[in-house]
């Protein structure tokens, strides 16, 4: 592998050189590892595994579970596959699968974006009104999983209601309901 503009060098070629380490020094993606295990319905097991950011877990607690068992405390998760006073802010992950081709494990890739809700409604009330009816349409429990949201739901949804009314001049929009 040639030398990075950083000046890092990687000998993949080295047997010493671990890949999941060098591939997590990289990018910015998390990476869990994910086998199929012959001997339990072909259900998918955490096997590895560099995550940065989690949210109330760790990898060494999921080595060797399956999907499902990992994904246990999340509410609804079987039946469907952070704040202060005044600022709250929207946690989005990109997740990607990515099959390895000769071993046939599962690169399960995950990136986390989190930005002021303020900032992502600004100027639109239509992305605020969306995401407002989004959260009014969890569940409780999954609520509570969320960081106990029910604690400052009333908060957020006052903040989002109040963008959704808000044209990008500023000024009241006549869709004052408008729910999409």
């Amino acid at each position: 592998m040639p030398p990075l503009p950083t000046g890092d060098n990687y000998d993949i070629d080295d047997p010493s050189t671990d890949p999941l380490t060098v591939a997590a020094l990289l990018v910015q993606e998390d990476f869990v590892m994910l086998r199929n295990d012959d001997s339990d319905n072909n259900l998918l097991h955490l096997v590895s595994g560099v995550v940065c950011f989690p949210m109330y877990w760790s990898v060494l607690d999921k080595i060797g579970q399956d999907v499902t068992t990992i994904h246990d405390p999340v509410p609804f998760f079987s039946d469907a596959a952070s704040a202060d006073s005044s600022s709250f802010y929207l946690r989005v992950e990109r997740q990607m699968l990515h099959r390895l081709p000769r071993s046939g494990a599962i690169v399960f890739t995950l990136r986390t974006y989190i930005r002021d809700i303020q900032e992502v409604c600004e100027g639109r009330p239509a992305v605020a009104a969306r995401l407002a009816t989004a959260i009014r349409a969890l569940p409780h429990e999954f609520q509570v999983y969320k960081s106990n949201m029910p604690l400052y739901v009333d908060r957020v949804l006052a903040q989002l209601d109040t963008a959704a009314a808000t044209t990008a001049s500023g000024k009241p929009s006549t869709y004052d309901s408008l729910v999409l």
